[in-house]
Parts: C-alpha cells; structure tokens; sequence
C-alpha cells in the first residue's frame, strides 16, 4: 500500500457494502479462525484473479486448517508468525 494516496484506496466494512457489487484487488481479514472458515466462500468471490488475500488473527497451530481450505483457490505467498499468531498472505489464482 505504500505511496498510494487515500482517494486510491477504498474500504468497506462488513456491515455497509454490497459483496455482490464489488471485487477488490486486496481483501485484508484479522478474525478468527471459525469466521475464517465460515467466510471462505465470501472471499473467493470479494477478490479478483491475482488480487492478494490478507488473514491474520489465527493460531500458528491452525495453520494448517486455513491452508487446507484456502489453497482451494490461493496459493500461498507468505506466513508470517509472531507470538503463536499468523499473517497469511496469498495471491487468487488465476482461473
């Protein structure tokens, strides 16, 4: 996101927006892993073709069962641990 101005970055929250109108080149999440779970679905279509996908706010130990659902349609970029938790960064894959 760096040198990106503010009138270049839109955001939206869950409770004030459309998923059925947009698709985001970024799609940034920091919940927990069961909504991580449930939202899935949501995610593969809120993100375009090579669009990035960002979750965090899930244990180091549940790793494993984000990347068993969410490499379904993303491939992993990076994993990032600190103090137990995970950053996962991914890319769409392209269809």
């Amino acid at each position: 996101l760096n040198r990106l101005t503010q009138a270049q970055i839109e955001f939206y929250h869950s409770e004030t927006f459309d998923p059925q109108s947009i698709q985001g080149d970024v799609l940034i999440a920091n919940i927990l892993l069961t909504p991580l779970i449930e939202l899935y679905p949501k995610f593969i279509n809120l993100v375009k073709p090579n669009g990035k996908l960002v979750l965090s706010g899930f244990l180091s130990s549940q790793a494993e069962e984000i990347e068993n659902i969410y490499l379904e349609a993303f491939e992993r970029e990076e994993k990032i641990e600190k103090n137990g938790w995970i950053c996962w960064v991914a890319r769409k894959k392209s269809k």
